[in-house]
């Protein structure tokens, strides 16, 4: 089963790796933008053309600018498109951010609407979009300039692959706050996030993978996480397998508990013949 945590919840997870384990957070993001990198290369699909990485200035942004460095040294084109002023960038992000120039990237500002209107084409036109803008922790309504931004990317021609969750989407609810990112794909970082799991986050996120940077499955458990999305290979654990000449009685029962007074219809079902 995979474990689907809420974004205080993934915040206390991500301080107890990183002060309790002693896993630095800059590992933690260079993990995830490979795997990010990893998703862009098979959505690519050989397309010619620069990537276009929309990056904030936190930790999401931070992935990204790993994600464009790691495209780049596998003969990729990736361009980083920087929707904060570069004085905002701090920490571990600030720390990939250099390692992405050092080895010859661009950051092109976005971060102003005549930035942003000098730059657009070059975006919508992109093979693919990284969606690196905002992560789990974005709790208010994005409006104005950053607003503006989620737009160019969902008129993009190409695929959006989003960081950990598509941006402006709540990570709790799966609301749009305000306006949200359309991706085809979402990479999620150690656990599914409650706003990518439930309507109407789910269909914003496109094909969602949960990627592994390191964080023990075992945190999830020992923070008391208790809800999980339930998989294939969970269910046939519990099946024995029949024997071919079993009568339909030995085969078990089924036992569906559903639905409420008057809410039936989704534990029903009904075989229809012409």
């Amino acid at each position: 089963m995979k474990y689907v945590v809420s974004a205080a919840e993934m915040r206390a997870i991500d301080a107890a790796t990183i002060e309790g384990i002693g896993l630095p957070g800059a590992v933690l993001m260079e993990n995830a933008g490979r795997a990010v990198a990893d998703a862009v290369a098979e959505e690519l699909g050989g397309a010619a053309g620069a990537v276009a990485v929309v990056a904030g200035a936190g930790n999401n942004g931070g992935d990204g600018y790993v994600v464009a460095r790691v495209l780049r040294a596998r003969g990729i084109e990736a361009l980083v498109y920087l929707a904060a002023r570069r004085s905002e960038v701090k920490g571990d992000a600030l720390l990939h951010l250099h390692a992405y120039e050092q080895t010859g990237g661009m950051a092109t500002s976005i971060a102003d609407p005549g930035e942003l209107a000098e730059h657009r084409d070059a975006i919508e036109s992109a093979p693919l979009v990284v969606d690196a803008l905002f992560g789990t922790g974005l709790a208010r309504p994005v409006s104005g300039h950053l607003a503006q931004v989620i737009e160019v990317m969902n008129r993009a021609r190409g695929p959006v692959v989003a960081v950990d969750i598509p941006s402006g989407l709540s990570a709790d609810s799966g609301m749009p706050l305000g306006v949200a990112v359309e991706a085809r794909r979402t990479v999620t970082m150690a656990f599914l996030k409650l706003g990518i799991a439930v309507a109407p986050g789910l269909a914003r996120a496109g094909r969602v993978t949960v990627a592994e940077i390191g964080i023990p499955v075992e945190l999830a458990q020992a923070h008391g996480i208790r809800v999980a999305v339930l998989e294939p290979r969970d269910v046939e654990a519990t099946l024995r397998r029949p024997d071919l000449l079993d009568h339909k009685n030995r085969r078990g029962h089924v036992l569906v508990v559903a639905g409420s007074p008057g809410k039936r219809g989704a534990a029903s079902w009904r075989r229809r013949t012409r």
